[in-house]
């Protein structure tokens, strides 16, 4: 529910779906203080404890169940290669990712599990990254992929952009775009 409100749908139109589609929330104590502290409406939470189905989903049934990317709210870093910068790619990676989605310390936690290579290499005056990542369900379902290409940074050091951080930002956008469109699609297909 959290990324439907940063999409930016109201509180009625969530709740309405809520209503309808019966789903399975989990509104522990533990749950309700994570959405109350995302920003979720109190009308959206509320549908979701009145929701039709009691019983929370368990974790292991939303991993198995994910064959959608609109189906991932949970990301795990997995392995992104052997670059020396690999680690606060991760980092950066993990923070712009936060924005949209909870970042899980361990797989099994996980909705889905991200994993690639990032690679760069510098010459003089220029630093070049480049990222080659994939989304895959726990149970290796792929969700999503992209290359992210070459980032050139000419110029004076002072001028210099953060390759790095660029490229955890395009993968994190580009995750986020598709994931969005994924949304979307559901949506119409549901509303038909």
């Amino acid at each position: 529910m959290v990324d439907l409100v940063k999409l930016g749908l109201s509180p009625e139109i969530i709740a309405a779906k809520i209503a309808k589609s019966g789903c399975n929330f989990d509104t522990s104590p533990t749950a309700l203080m994570e959405l109350k502290t995302a920003g979720v409406p109190d009308t959206v939470t509320l549908a979701m404890i009145q929701s039709p189905c009691e019983r929370p989903v368990p974790v292991a049934e939303l991993k198995k169940g994910v064959r959608e990317l609109y189906e991932v709210h949970r990301i795990y870093l997995g392995e992104m290669g052997q670059s020396d910068d690999v680690e606060r790619f991760r980092m950066l990676l993990a923070g712009k990712l936060s924005e949209h989605f909870t970042v899980v310390d361990k797989p099994e936690e996980a909705d889905a599990i991200l994993k690639g290579v990032v690679s760069t290499q510098l010459a003089e005056g220029t630093t070049k990254a480049r990222a080659s990542v994939s989304l895959r369900s726990t149970d290796g379902h792929q969700l999503w992929s992209d290359d992210f290409g070459v980032h050139w940074v000419w110029g004076p050091a002072s001028r210099r952009r953060d390759s790095i951080k660029l490229r955890a930002e395009d993968v994190a956008d580009g995750l986020y775009g598709a994931w969005k469109k994924s949304v979307k699609s559901n949506q119409k297909a549901n509303d038909k």
